[in-house]
Parts: structure tokens; C-alpha cells; sequence
């Protein structure tokens, strides 16, 4: 994958029709099989010679980049000029929204990537203090059957993974159920991670529907942010999260369901790991497994940066004192989001790369570090917090 495609998702331009159009992406016009009338032929240098009226007729779109020298292409086609020369491959999805000329292309797919995901909605019943994207109130509930469906009728059927999040997106009720249903036979072989605060399935009617839709291969990631309810809810700033949040994970597990728990790290629960990792050992017998998880410093935990940021130096016994406690409960357990060298030798193995690839980013000092390769590095929105605390490069003399 080129770098140039790893810095945004989106990219801004002109058009000469109005509306919405979700499409595949081909960038190689000698190619018949992509031309199935889905799909939008992306223009560059490299085969602007080689087009024509005729062989550009099957595409729904036409997409032509900055670094062409042509304002005019033949043609009844709709067409996009963007202002930039992002790098498209075969197989990108992507949606096409114009108004009065205006135009953005947003890339909603990439058969390359291992962080794809399905955003269901804005909204959130939670008002996480920590939230990486700016709160949107449940009345707002955006959703777009149509639109999501047609996404999963493009995406490739050799997709390993797919993540399914918003928002929280478990406020489309019973719309959820369809778009599990319409991935369970579109994508019988990929595997689903379900991003939810997991409340809804405190009712039992909600769970026993999401059951029923029998997709075996569908994790619920559901974040725990304490033991304590008052500190949880103190987190979500929703009274009563926490209550509802524990009942739905005990009425997955009782339907053995797939339930993987995730506590994102933060001043008020940093301290109380060991404790919050007991907790689970004792409640939730089962869980597939129990992740903890660095944090993006972005939207909501940008605003409250004061209240959640805390230094990795200062997580790290408290960090690993937690996954000792799961590890000898026989309970799997990982670390996201977070360098290796913040954590200790005998736990690097537990670290995954977990930073989605358009978003990661490393210091100047990351350079000389041995095992850079196997790092999954920090946050673009994080960065300048890491640097502040500096990093230790590992080598064969640093590797404690």
C-alpha cells in the first residue's frame, strides 16, 4: 500500500451533476471485468492517452485527479475533478456526494486494509468523556438502510475482517439485525466486530434477535470502563450505563455469544485495573476475551484532555499487574493502541497492532528502534502527548 493513501479518507473537488452515488472503484480501464456498471473509472497520467468515448461508456462515474491536464472528457458520464491526487487502487469503494458543483469523494472501502468498517449512525445513548468523535445526541439518529446495504453488496466476499460501529449501532434496533443478516449471507467468511456499548442488549428480546440471525462469526466488543458504577458512569455521564451495560453482557454470555471487553485506559480508571480485571474473573465467566486498549485523542477526549489523559509511563504497573491477573485466570488478553516500548519485555507479545493504517504515525526517535516493524506506532491525534512523554527506542540493550 502506498503512504500517500494512508493520510485521509476523504478529498474535496467539483462536479457537473448533483446527487449520491456509491461506487466501485477501476483504475485500470483494460480491464472488462470491473466495468459492471457499478463501478467509476479513475483518470491519471498514467492512462489518461488511453481512454475513449467508447471504453468509458460502461462506468457509472468518472473520477478525474489533479494531475491532468484536461478540463473536458467526452462522454455522458458524471464526473468528478478533484483538487488532489490521492492514490485509488482496483476495488476501493467509495461514495461520490455532490451539490452545486461541489463534490467529495469519500473512500468507504479498501480490499487492502484490515480496518474497514460499517458506521451505522452518528448518535450514542453514551456521552463518553474519552469518545474519539464529537457527541451526537440520540435524537439525531442518521441512518441509511439503502446506502449500507448497497456498500455490502460491493465489498469484496474475501474480506477477512469488518467492523461494525457508529455512533452506537444498536440505536438502529431492528435495522441492525437486517444489515447483520445481509452480512451473514453476502459475507459468510468474514468476521464481524460489533462496536457497541452493549446496553441495548440488556433486553433480552434484543439479544435473542441478533441470536437468531445465527452468525457465527460476529464478536461483540463492548468497552468496561470500571468496576465501580459510580466511576463508569461517571465516564459515560449516562446514570445507570453501568447497570445496563453489565446485564447485557451477562445475556450474551448466557446465549454464548462471542464478548470481547475492552477498557480504554484513562486517569479516572488507570489505577483500578487490577481491580476492574478481578471484577471480570468473577462476573462475566466466559468472555472471549479482555482488551485493553490506549487511547485516541480525539473529539470528546480532545476536549476533555485534562480529565482522561495519562502518561503510559505512569499506566504500566497497574497495566501489567491487570493482564498478570487474567493471564492466570486463563482469560486471552491484548493491549491496543499503545508502543511497544511502553510495555515490559515478557507482555510485547500481547500487543497488537491495532491503530487503523491511515491514522498511525511515529516519532523521529521511533527510527532507531529495533522492533519498529512490529510496533503499531501512536496516533496521528496522539502523537504530540507521546512526544511530550518521550519514547525508548528498543534495542538488544533496552528490551526490559
Amino acid at each position: 500500500m502506498k503512504s500517500d493513501r494512508l493520510k485521509k479518507l476523504f478529498f474535496s473537488g467539483v462536479s457537473n451533476f448533483n446527487g449520491d452515488l456509491i461506487l466501485k472503484i477501476s483504475v485500470n480501464n483494460s480491464d472488462v471485468s470491473l466495468r459492471s456498471g457499478e463501478n467509476c473509472l479513475v483518470i491519471s497520467n498514467k492512462n489518461f492517452d488511453t481512454i475513449s468515448e467508447d471504453n468509458i461508456s460502461a462506468y457509472k462515474a468518472l473520477i478525474i485527479l489533479n494531475e491532468v491536464n484536461a478540463k473536458e472528457v467526452k462522454g455522458n458520464n458524471k464526473i468528478v475533478f478533484l483538487n488532489e491526487n490521492p492514490v485509488f487502487n482496483d476495488g476501493d469503494i467509495v461514495e461520490i456526494i455532490c451539490c452545486d458543483k461541489k463534490a467529495k469523494v469519500v473512500v468507504l472501502y479498501r480490499p487492502d486494509s484490515d480496518d474497514n468498517t460499517l458506521v451505522m449512525t452518528s448518535a450514542c445513548n453514551n456521552k463518553c468523556i474519552m469518545c474519539p468523535e464529537p457527541i451526537v445526541r440520540e435524537s439525531s439518529v442518521n441512518f441509511n438502510l439503502n446506502m449500507i446495504s448497497k456498500l455490502i453488496s460491493l465489498i469484496d466476499k474475501k474480506t477477512l475482517n469488518l467492523g461494525i460501529t457508529g455512533g452506537e449501532p444498536t440505536l438502529i434496533k431492528q435495522d441492525l439485525v437486517k444489515i447483520l443478516s445481509l452480512c451473514r449471507k453476502r459475507l459468510p467468511n468474514t468476521q464481524l466486530s460489533l462496536i457497541t456499548n452493549g446496553r441495548m442488549f440488556s433486553y433480552k428480546s434484543f439479544v435473542d434477535a441478533v441470536k437468531n440471525v445465527n452468525n457465527k462469526r460476529l464478536l461483540f466488543c463492548i468497552p468496561l470502563n470500571s468496576h465501580d458504577e459510580k466511576i463508569h458512569d461517571e465516564i459515560t455521564e449516562v446514570k445507570g450505563s453501568f447497570l445496563e451495560t453489565c446485564n447485557g453482557i451477562k445475556n450474551l454470555l448466557s446465549e454464548s455469544q462471542l464478548v470481547e471487553l475492552r477498557i480504554v485506559i484513562q486517569k479516572k480508571n488507570y489505577r483500578d485495573l487490577e481491580k476492574i480485571a478481578n471484577f471480570i474473573i468473577n462476573n462475566f465467566f466466559g468472555v472471549y476475551r479482555v482488551v485493553f486498549i490506549g487511547m485516541e485523542v480525539s473529539g470528546m477526549a480532545r476536549f476533555n484532555i485534562k480529565n482522561v489523559w495519562v502518561k503510559y509511563d505512569e499506566v504500566k504497573a497497574s497495566l501489567e499487574k491487570a493482564l498478570i491477573l487474567l493471564l492466570d485466570s486463563g482469560v486471552k488478553t491484548n493491549v491496543f493502541n499503545i508502543p511497544l516500548c511502553k510495555i515490559s519485555l515478557p507482555f510485547r507479545r500481547l500487543v497488537a497492532n491495532s491503530i487503523s493504517d491511515y491514522k498511525i504515525r511515529f516519532l523521529s526517535d521511533c527510527e532507531n528502534c529495533s522492533e519498529k516493524k512490529l510496533c503499531g506506532g501512536c496516533f496521528v491525534s496522539t502523537i504530540d502527548l507521546i512526544k511530550k512523554e518521550g519514547v525508548k527506542p528498543i534495542n538488544e540493550t533496552t528490551s526490559i
